[in-house]
């Protein structure tokens, strides 16, 4: 999708305030152009960038979305480390249609992300504070049930 420049504005202003509100180190926001192998509409790095890739948003409020999303989610990468490794290790099961459910609804970090960018930037309490282990064993019952040979 196509964005005005008082969107792309507008969308950079809501970020940085975003940024400081999180109390967020300075990182990067880039609007790519350049549509993603992978079907997500953007990503975060490490490194402190955060990439939305505007081929795949239909409109502007999606492009907010996204950015609250993402940013979420670089906030979690400092907060809870070990969820989001967890999540980069699983990271194979967004490819198979079944587990990309299970892990957007059992994954912490997504369903916080999820949360966090629909409902004004707050929240579900205690979501976060799930151990790993919970997470396997979710992932684990997940596949028991729909993969059976």
């Amino acid at each position: 999708m196509n964005f005005t420049q008082n969107e792309i504005i507008q969308a950079n202003d809501i970020f940085n305030k975003l940024r400081g509100k999180l109390n967020l180190p300075n990182i990067e926001l880039e609007l790519s152009p350049y549509r993603p192998i992978l079907g997500e509409k953007g990503n975060f790095d490490k490194n402190g960038k955060i990439t939305v890739y505007a081929q795949k948003l239909t409109s502007y409020d999606d492009l907010i979305h996204t950015i609250r999303h993402e940013t979420r989610h670089f906030w979690q990468q400092i907060h809870f480390p070990e969820h989001v490794e967890w999540w980069r290790n699983n990271m194979q099961y967004y490819s198979d249609l079944e587990f990309h459910e299970m892990i957007y609804t059992y994954c912490t970090i997504e369903a916080d992300a999820e949360q966090f960018a629909k409902y004004n930037n707050t929240q579900l309490e205690g979501l976060l504070t799930r151990s790993v282990k919970w997470l396997e064993d979710k992932k684990g019952a997940f596949y028991r049930t729909y993969k059976r040979d």
